[in-house]
């Protein structure tokens, strides 16, 4: 919630991105993690609670994330083929 208050506070999502790359090379589980992120995201668009602020700061966390798990060799490009996590890409385009 921080990296949306003011641009200032965006680097908290960049931070956000970077822990998450560590997670993927640390932990099999960052897909659960990954989706309940996108899952909060859907949530807060459906009552009506998503601004520009949690757009910026979810955008920053995605792309970092992303990019940076598909540089682990074991990982690839898993994040935009696997079924399991269709649903953060689809809240991070829509």
């Amino acid at each position: 919630l921080l990296s949306v208050r003011t641009p200032r506070h965006w680097p908290v999502g960049v931070l956000a991105g970077l822990s998450y790359i560590y997670m993927v090379a640390a932990w099999g589980g960052y897909i659960f993690v990954l989706n309940m992120i996108g899952v909060h995201a859907a949530l807060l668009v459906l009552l009506g609670r998503f601004n520009s602020g949690v757009h910026k700061a979810y955008s920053l966390f995605f792309l970092i994330g992303t990019a940076g798990a598909m540089q682990i060799p074991v990982v690839g490009t898993t994040p935009l083929r696997s079924l399991e996590q269709m649903g953060p890409l689809l809240v991070f385009i829509a």
